[in-house]
């Protein structure tokens, strides 16, 4: 069998968005207003628009630079041209200003913010170097005010939605129930029960600490015609331990067991019934949350059925430490019902996208 780079290569690199110059004369009161709202308009360039956006008062020393997600991040060697220029706006400013305009497709999904940057090292980052790319982008602060804001890790970012901001969610709403579970990794488990939703469906989310902290899963579900009757949050509680719960199914398959027994439990004492049959359980995760997602689905069938996924790591090794072994591992059957993946991965992934192809057909 040919090496994993050779079944599954990468795609190439995307090339660095092109710069659009911003208009001479600009106000301090027009800058401001790229700080409250993001100005998009058309470019140059077929399908693509043209996103502006502008800082005032970088600290000394550092400089700012724009994040867009998987795009810079697969570009972090050529981080400087991200880099937001001096502005000086015409007119009395009571700030030093830094802005940019950057042409961007047309229908692209991302989260933007604004990284604080020291050119004498985080502009020659090594492309291996994770840790330090981790924490300057935990530097992330949003690129505007106006709008939903999502944490990653310690940043926190805008989200651009077919290059459209994102509406902000209702504030307020939080799992009212939770519980610590130990199958072999200590869990948190929250447990959210919509009030007169008519579903009978569960979702299980993987790293739940992310959903119920930093991006408002619960707001946006809210928002559903028809809500799942039961949304269940899991996350390990120590935060290193994420790989041991999500890069082994057989693991979180018995986590996920006892955090639908407490659901059913807890639903039970409050009045309502949760049906926990596989073919109402939906999973849903993320890179190796989805990997963890797809693996419950493909060989835990009885578990859930129904999974909902993005990016999948599938080059994450499985018990015999092969890469990729997911996709090489026979499936069992499932007796009654079809297993159904919903099933997302980005153009931008470029590490991922050709095996994500492969498991979608």
């Amino acid at each position: 069998m040919p090496p994993a780079h050779l079944r599954y290569p990468m795609l190439p690199i995307p090339a660095l968005p092109q710069h659009s110059p911003l208009p001479a004369g600009l106000t301090e009161q027009d800058l401001l207003a790229l700080t409250r709202t993001p100005h998009i308009q058309p470019a140059a360039t077929p399908d693509h628009l043209t996103l502006s956006v502008a800082v005032a008062d970088c600290p000394a020393g550092y400089t700012p630079v724009l994040y867009l997600d998987s795009h810079t991040h697969i570009q972090r060697e050529h981080l400087s041209h991200f880099a937001l220029q001096p502005y000086i706006p015409a007119g009395p400013a009571a700030h030093r200003w830094h802005a940019g305009s950057f042409e961007l497709p047309q229908g692209l999904n991302t989260a933007v913010g604004i990284l604080r940057a020291n050119p004498a090292t985080d502009f020659c980052l090594h492309p291996d170097d994770r840790q330090a790319w981790i924490a300057l982008r935990d530097t992330g602060q949003p690129a505007w005010a106006k709008g939903e804001i999502i944490g990653s890790g310690q940043g926190r970012f805008n989200a651009l939605v077919d290059m459209a901001p994102l509406a902000e969610f209702p504030a307020g709403i939080t799992p009212a129930h939770s519980t610590t579970i130990d199958a072999g990794v200590p869990c948190q488990v929250w447990l959210h029960l919509s009030a007169g939703s008519t579903s009978r469906e569960i979702l299980l989310v993987t790293d739940g600490d992310i959903y119920v902290r930093h991006v408002p899963l619960l707001p946006a579900l809210t928002q559903l015609a028809d809500a799942p009757s039961a949304t269940i949050f899991l996350a390990p509680t120590v935060p290193e331990r994420r790989m041991d719960l999500l890069g082994n199914p057989e693991l979180l398959a018995h986590t996920a067991r006892a955090a639908l027994t407490w659901a059913r439990n807890t639903a039970r004492a409050q009045g309502h019934h949760l049906d926990t049959d596989a073919q109402r359980v939906t999973i849903a995760g993320g890179s190796l949350g989805g990997y963890a997602a797809t693996s419950m689905v493909l060989h835990f069938p009885d578990i859930a059925r129904n999974a909902i996924t993005q990016s999948v790591s599938l080059w994450w090794p499985g018990p015999s430490n092969q890469p990729y072994a997911l996709l090489d591992q026979p499936l069992p059957q499932a007796t009654d019902s079809p297993r159904t993946i919903f099933h997302e991965v980005g153009e931008f992934d470029i590490h991922l996208y050709v095996e994500n192809k492969l498991l979608a057909g």
